[in-house]
């Protein structure tokens, strides 16, 4: 029962303040044992991610949204959110809306397959706070087919390594 009231803790509270979930967790491979991120030369440390809760919340449309919570190894929590929608053009869509929050655009980019037409989309942006939160957060967003990928921490850094991690 106490791990039940935790997980749906766990979820409500990340539901309502998804940005208090910060990076730099370890990441465990199916053995079990720690599996080093990909190293960038801009890289200083290696940072590991390790998973600390699981849920779904909704958005203020309703749009379902399973999370994963994570605790990078520099101590940073981060919320790495996904979106399946019944197509493509849906989740650029649902880019598009989550774009629309951003105080700041770092970069945005796109995919496009031969004949030129937009297959994803991916940006680096900087959020608002939220109510009792001192500092803005930053987050990677992208789109594959039919999928919506959002990390959000305090660290831009840890967000690029965790992006690494997630299959598209």
């Amino acid at each position: 029962m106490h791990l039940v009231k935790r997980a749906f803790l766990t979820c409500l509270c990340t539901a309502i303040f998804p940005w208090a979930l910060s990076a730099n967790q370890s990441w465990l491979n199916p053995a079990g044992k720690s599996e080093a991120a990909p190293q960038s030369q801009s890289d200083k440390t290696e940072v590991h991610f390790e998973t600390t809760g699981l849920g779904e919340m909704r958005d203020e449309d309703g749009t379902r949204l399973p999370f994963t919570a994570y605790r990078a190894s520099d101590g940073i929590k981060l919320t790495a959110i996904h979106g399946t929608f019944h197509s493509p053009l849906d989740a650029m869509n649902y880019f598009e809306k989550q774009i629309g929050k951003a105080t700041k655009i770092i970069s945005r980019g796109e995919t496009k397959d031969k004949s030129g037409k937009v297959i994803a989309e991916r940006a680096e942006v900087i959020l608002p706070a939220k109510t009792g939160a001192s500092e803005s957060v930053s987050a990677v967003l992208w789109t594959s087919g039919v999928n919506f990928h959002e990390i959000v921490s305090e660290s831009q850094e840890d967000n690029l390594q965790l992006e690494r991690k997630i299959p598209n």
